[in-house]
């Protein structure tokens, strides 16, 4: 299938688009350049509601595929070779500060959702994240 489908189901495609503004900014705007909206918070607001919306018929599995092809074109467009090391202190730290709690970075969210003390957990480690060195981000990020 071409680039723009993805599967739903066995047998079953979807037609993928962007989200309607900026599919009008695209048309109005010549000189529109996509990588402005990396760090738009209403961009990102926009295309998770588009994405839900093209995505509500689909088997759970095609969701998680979808979910991580966004995440690497995401990466490629938006990090790679600009921000590498701004994600990379900030995996570091989280994974310090997870750590810290006695859970293992790669089962924190999982670890946390289980747990009926789970405010206190995320409280104790957003001061973690919050304290001691702060990751090299450039503003754009910082700001997102």
């Amino acid at each position: 299938k071409q680039w723009y489908q993805r599967r739903v189901r066995e047998g079953n495609w979807i037609k993928l688009s962007p989200p309607e503004g900026m599919m009008e900014k695209m048309i109005k705007d010549d000189d529109f350049n996509p990588k402005e909206l990396c760090f738009n918070v209403q961009a990102h607001i926009s295309a998770a509601k588009h994405v839900v919306g093209l995505l509500k018929d689909c088997d759970r599995v095609q969701k998680k595929i979808f979910m991580h092809m966004m995440m690497k074109k995401f990466y490629e467009y938006c990090i790679k070779g600009e921000h590498d090391q701004c994600f990379m202190d900030i995996g570091r730290k989280a994974a310090v500060c997870s750590m810290k709690q006695g859970i293992c970075p790669h089962d924190f969210l999982k670890a946390v959702k289980n747990d009926d003390d789970c405010s206190a957990k995320l409280a104790t480690f957003e001061q973690c994240f919050e304290s001691g060195e702060t990751p090299r981000c450039a503003k754009v990020v910082v700001d997102f």
